[in-house]
Parts: C-alpha cells; sequence; structure tokens
C-alpha cells in the first residue's frame, strides 16, 4: 500500500562555528560544511526513496520542520566567538539553501507538505520577552513559503504556536522543539516522558490525541517507546559543541531522521542520515 515519508530537519543552527584546532580535531563546523551536508541530505534521500519505490507507491514527502534553524544572536553568553556569521546572514544562506534543497525535492516526490515549528536558538530577546512565534526560525517559514509561492507542490504549515500536530496516512504526529523539557543530570528522558503524559491530557481535554510525538533540541537522536506509538528525537547538524565536547565529553555526529507512515502500521521504517 502507498506509503507517505517523514523528513525531520532541526538544529542546522546555520552561523554556528566549530574551530576544528580549537577543538584538537575532534569537530568542525561552519558555512562550508553546512552546504556540503545539505548535499550529502540529499543524495542519501534520493538513494532511500529510489529503493523504497522499487516495492511501494510513495508520492508525498512531509517535512517536520523542528526548530533552531539559526544559531541566532544573544541566545547566551559568549555567543559570538561560536559564530562565523550574524543573524542578517545567518538568515539569508539558510534560506537560499533551503529554496535549492525543496526545490531539488521534487523530483522524488509528487507533492511536499512542511510543518514548520520554531526553536529557542532563534527567538527574539530574553526568553518570555516577546511572543513565541516573535522568532527567526518563523520568520524563514514564510520567507520560504512566499520564495517558493509558485511552486504549487510545495504547501506550508506554520502556526503561531509552539506546537502542531500533523495527520499523516490516519496517524497523528505531535511536534515540538523541546526546549522547555528539563533534563536532570544530563539526561532528559524522564523530563521527556513526563511531557509526554502532560501533553497527552493538556490535548484530550480538547479531543485532540496523537500517536507520535517529535522532538529536536536535544541534539542526541533517539526514540522512545510509547503505549501507542513512539516519541523521536532528532539530530542535530553541527555535532558536539566546545560546550558539549570540553564540559561533557561527548560528542553526537550530525544526523537528521526519514521513516515512512503506513496507514495500518504506523512508522514503517526508519533511516538516520550521517550527515558527517
Amino acid at each position: 500500500r502507498e506509503e507517505e515519508v517523514v523528513l525531520q530537519i532541526s538544529d542546522i543552527q546555520a552561523g554556528t562555528y566549530i574551530s576544528s584546532s580549537a577543538t584538537g580535531g575532534l569537530n568542525e563546523y561552519d558555512q562550508y560544511k553546512l552546504e556540503q551536508q545539505f548535499k550529502r541530505l540529499l543524495h542519501s534521500i534520493t538513494s532511500i526513496i529510489k529503493r523504497h519505490k522499487m516495492t511501494t507507491p510513495i508520492k508525498k514527502l512531509n517535512i517536520h520542520f523542528l526548530g533552531d534553524m539559526v544559531e541566532g544572536m544573544g541566545i547566551f553568553i559568549g555567543q559570538a566567538q561560536h559564530t562565523d556569521q550574524d543573524l542578517y546572514w545567518q538568515f539569508m544562506n539558510l534560506e537560499r539553501l533551503l529554496e535549492w534543497f525543496l526545490i531539488e525535492l521534487l523530483h522524488l516526490f509528487d507533492e511536499i507538505e512542511c510543518s514548520c515549528i520554531g526553536g529557542n536558538h532563534g527567538r527574539v530577546g530574553k526568553k518570555g520577552e516577546n511572543p513565541d512565534y516573535v522568532n527567526w526560525d518563523v520568520l524563514l517559514y514564510e520567507m520560504l513559503r512566499k520564495g517558493l509561492q509558485n511552486y504549487e507542490r510545495i504547501k506550508w504549515n506554520i502556526p503561531l504556536a509552539w506546537w502542531y500536530v500533523d495527520h499523516i496516512q490516519g496517524h497523528n504526529f505531535l511536534l515540538l522543539h523541546g526546549d522547555d523539557i528539563k533534563a536532570w543530570n544530563g539526561i532528559p528522558f524522564y523530563g521527556i516522558n513526563r511531557a509526554d503524559a502532560k501533553w497527552a491530557q493538556l490535548l484530550a481535554s480538547k479531543d485532540i490525541y496523537y500517536d507520535y510525538m517529535e522532538l529536536g533540541h536535544f541534539h542526541s537522536p533517539s526514540e522512545l517507546p510509547r503505549v501507542k506509538g513512539e516519541i523521536i528525537i532528532n539530530g542535530c547538524w553541527p555535532g558536539g559543541s566546545i560546550f558539549a565536547l570540553k564540559s561533557l565529553m561527548t560528542s553526537g555526529r550530525p544526523r537528521q531522521n526519514i521513516f515512512g507512515v503506513h496507514p495500518e502500521h504506523g512508522k514503517s521504517w526508519s533511516y538516520g542520515i550521517w550527515l558527517d
């Protein structure tokens, strides 16, 4: 039976600069590496989808943008020394890359539907100072919608709220960035399970139900079981920051998730696409 595809994109943090020399060769990230990662992601998606189309009808791609598209400015003390572009160029360069990327994906799919959530790195001002939708990520999505308005096969869902429920093949996906979820001793899983229980109760009061929760923010791809469905945590593009390398002594590989959705079985197959 026909399946649809979900691609998670989050935590690009365009403008982040990680120096190879400053990390002793443990990691590096800049504008050039970001462009190479987009090419690798497109190549991998093309390979995966062509292989699956040999046995399964696939026509539609759902892209879930889960926030932190840009690195931002003034998000934390000393951030300027970890960027190679100011916010203006972060925005402009990433918009150019994403427009190219989406147009190229139209060669693989009949329809692309983008559902978009802002992240904490895109906020304007201190946390809580402005509405959540006053966010550079949200502005980026709106500019992409306007820039690609002549491509009628690309559709957009850009809520003003910090959450969105996407309906795919009879299954519901709750999209969040995840920055409001607390971690204990650097481990977020207890907080994620608590958040899942609270979100399920909160949305049920409005007769809204979901099978899958999707998160960005944590930079560590994981899948956690639910009674029905899963919690799917996406990876990031920069890999280990200097903070993660020095203070936490850890580093995740750059990765994004792609998976299929079957009308009966829900999430049916999945791949973690390495960007390095």
